[in-house]
């Protein structure tokens, strides 16, 4: 009899739970795009009834409707844990874990345990979240910054998919993106797949997050991604999920000669012949006696389209081809070369006085072996090809700079140190800068994009703002940072800038921004970055002004606001305030002490009002000085005071009015009544019975001082 898929699933998480040695894992190799080597894998759970495969999805979500995530959870990452332990060191390992189960109590600390139990390094392993089941809260991303503290980072796997993607991207701590497949599968093919793909990797590695792709299966697939910079990638162009012996194999016989083999690099031809298909290409075209426009290309090339144009004289490179014929450079690590391109190999070959072709890659000793004939072939069919810009790359890019105008914009409701912050992310995301600063020197005010420690001495950077600042007197793009180096002290932080551009901005603020590409992603500023950096600029100046406007306003609101609750003579709160204070009491315990200054009356018409207000001003600082900073003290009539001692002791009234009694001045003499709120009592009702205690011992102080006065 054939068992119902309901009832497998159901037995297969039976079976899981009750004997976790059982269950299988198979491991889907990662790949660096960098070092074209394994660098980890993906690790995927397989379980079987009756030698059947039971979906693990379907499995996963069982055990969320029976509650018993974590423990599968815990049973999965142990056996990660356990296979991994046999891996090399440094090999990463991705774990696959259920929001409610991340959401769990101690979540990291129990993790953390049991990589400790199989001396698993934490810094090597991953915990992919997939996006759909994401909703964040504070429980979820506190237990999510906890795993960042013991080493371990999150992934948000099928980026893309979910409604509230980019809410993720900016709210949850992650330090890895998983590009979802959809996308991956018409990447190579120009459309909304690629620009997309484009921009979620470059948003990502503004805000310091590292993106993996996921179902590359093709060369094409291949090289349009790691022409956008993204960091690794896994599929079926390395190998689909493999059992842990395999994949031991593969570690060890997998290594850049294969994928180069694959990918057809450094070969002699492939089908078509062409040996450059997989590099950089730039076709550049004269635009005048001195200028050059980049009008398309391949890969990088192709994306740059339209949006770079350089001057001879910024541009050796092009001077020397023009003079050469062709010119090769070969780095071991990427510098810079032309406009904002930093390779590490390059050979550019000139058509005719009019036309230029760079061919380039950002790996070293990848360039085939060609002579000046062979450059020239290949560089004439690819210009042959290749006309004007297209209008709808064109149009992409002027709809690019709108969304990044737009995004500007939307932050014209913030504190002036929110738009500050949200002005930097805004300029590093839409220039796909890792590092950016806004500064304004009028208000001594720094913030860095949201994914830049704050690591380096603030007052340091400051004065280096201002004098760069005090030299500006437009924009400033350096694409070549050894040429000159970002004059700003950012030591400490995991990379080295590449290139910068400094924008003045705000100048009733004595305003700049500074946003850098660095050694994570090579790179300058195109054309099209560097104008838009100007127009994002000119869109900060009007919300920060607005910020620091409404800042002003809500100060001024908040200082008329005190004043009409303080009493402009002791500075104590006045009587609305004391009101205030006894609306919003609630529940909370309390304990009244009401004080009534006597003999005032008698220094005013004896000695002037002069000395009356001495002797309110000295019981107020008598007051004071005995009250803590979280009860409420205040001038509730002429020469009455009140107090409220929140979550006070029993005796706590009567020990604070014998420190008033030893704070106050000698000539001041008060009366004072005592209670402490009743179960069921209103904080009014309680310092009503504290009036009346008050009036009691104001009697009989009365009566002693007759007394007194009569006694021989």
């Amino acid at each position: 009899m054939a068992i119902e898929p309901n009832q497998k699933i159901q037995r297969a998480l039976e079976n899981v739970l009750e004997f976790p040695d059982t269950i299988d894992v198979h491991f889907q190799p990662l790949v660096g795009f960098d070092s074209k080597r394994i660098i980890g894998a993906e690790s995927l759970l397989r379980v079987s009834v009756d030698d059947e495969l039971v979906p693990p999805g379907e499995l996963v979500e069982a055990a969320m409707a029976a509650g018993h995530e974590r423990d599968l959870g815990r049973a999965v990452l142990n056996e990660v844990c356990r296979r991994k332990s046999e891996w090399p060191d440094g090999l990463l390992a991705t774990v696959n874990v259920a929001p409610n189960e991340l959401n769990a109590p101690n979540f990291a600390s129990d993790s953390k345990a049991i990589m400790e139990r199989w001396d698993v390094d934490p810094t090597e392993v991953v915990f992919e979240v997939t996006e759909d089941w994401v909703t964040p809260d504070d429980q979820l991303i506190e237990n999510m910054q906890q795993v960042l503290k013991i080493g371990s980072e999150i992934a948000l796997d099928d980026f893309g998919t979910g409604y509230s993607s980019l809410s993720h991207l900016r709210s949850l701590p992650l330090t890895a993106v998983k590009l979802d497949r959809t996308f991956v599968e018409r990447v190579d093919q120009p459309g909304p797949d690629a620009e997309i793909a484009r921009s979620i990797i470059h948003m990502s590695h503004a805000l310091g997050h590292r993106v993996v792709a996921e179902g590359v299966e093709t060369v094409e697939q291949y090289r349009a991604l790691e022409s956008f910079g993204c960091d690794r990638w896994q599929g079926y162009l390395c190998s689909p999920a493999v059992d842990p012996d395999s994949f031991a194999g593969l570690v060890e016989t997998y290594n850049i000669a294969t994928l180069s083999s694959r990918l057809r690099i450094n070969d002699v031809a492939d089908d078509e012949g062409d040996v450059t298909e997989a590099l950089d290409s730039f076709v550049f075209r004269r635009t005048s006696s001195t200028r050059w426009a980049h009008v398309g290309g391949r890969n990088q090339g192709e994306g740059w389209a339209g949006i770079i144009e350089v001057d001879e004289d910024e541009a050796p490179i092009l001077d020397d081809a023009l003079n050469q014929g062709l010119v090769r450079a070969d780095w071991p690590t990427p510098r810079w070369l032309l406009g904002p391109y930093h390779p590490c190999s390059a050979a550019v070959v000139a058509l005719d006085g009019d036309t230029v072709v760079l061919f380039g890659s950002t790996e070293p000793d990848i360039l085939p072996d060609l002579d000046h004939e062979e450059w020239l072939g290949h560089g004439s069919r690819l210009a042959a090809d290749i006309g004007s810009v297209s209008p709808a790359k064109m149009l992409a890019d002027e709809l690019e700079q709108a969304e990044a105008l737009q995004a500007m914009m939307s932050g014209s409701s913030m504190t002036i140190g929110t738009t500050m912050r949200h002005v930097a992310d805004t300029v590093a995301t839409a220039l796909s800068c890792e590092f950016g600063v806004v500064y304004l020197e009028t208000l001594d005010e720094i913030v860095t994009t949201t994914a830049t420690p704050r690591v380096f001495d603030l007052e340091l950077i400051k004065a280096e703002l201002r004098t760069l600042r005090s030299e500006l007197v437009a924009q400033k793009c350096v694409q070549d940072s050894e040429a000159e180096a970002l004059p700003l002290t950012v030591a400490g932080q995991d990379f080295d800038v590449r290139s910068w551009l400094a924008i003045p901005t705000a100048p009733a603020f004595g305003g700049i921004i500074v946003c850098a590409h660095t050694s994570r992603n090579p790179r300058g500023f195109t054309t099209l970055c560097q104008r838009l950096g100007g127009r994002l600029a000119e869109a900060a100046n009007l919300i920060l002004e607005t910020a620091a406007e409404r800042e002003a306003l809500h100060t001024q609101a908040l200082r008329a606001n005190a004043e009409a609750r303080r009493d402009p003579l002791t500075g104590l709160a006045n009587r609305l305030a004391w009101d205030e204070a006894l609306n919003s009491c609630g529940d909370r315990n309390a304990t009244a002490v009401i004080i009534d200054l006597d003999g005032l009356k008698n220094a005013n018409d004896l000695l002037g009002h002069a000395a009356g207000d001495r002797l309110l001003v000295g019981m107020a600082n008598a007051l004071e000085r005995a009250s803590r900073s979280s009860d409420t003290v205040a001038r509730i009539g002429g020469d009455e005071f009140g107090v409220l001692l929140y979550d006070a002791p029993k005796r706590a009234g009567n020990e604070f009015v014998e420190r008033a009694l030893s704070a106050a001045l000698s000539e001041i003499e008060f009366s004072h009544g005592v209670a402490q709120r009743a179960e069921g009592e209103t904080v009014r009702e309680t310092v009503h019975r504290a009036d009346t205690a008050m009036y009691k011992n104001k009697r009989f102080r009365q009566v002693l001082k007759t007394a007194s006065s009569q006694s021989p």
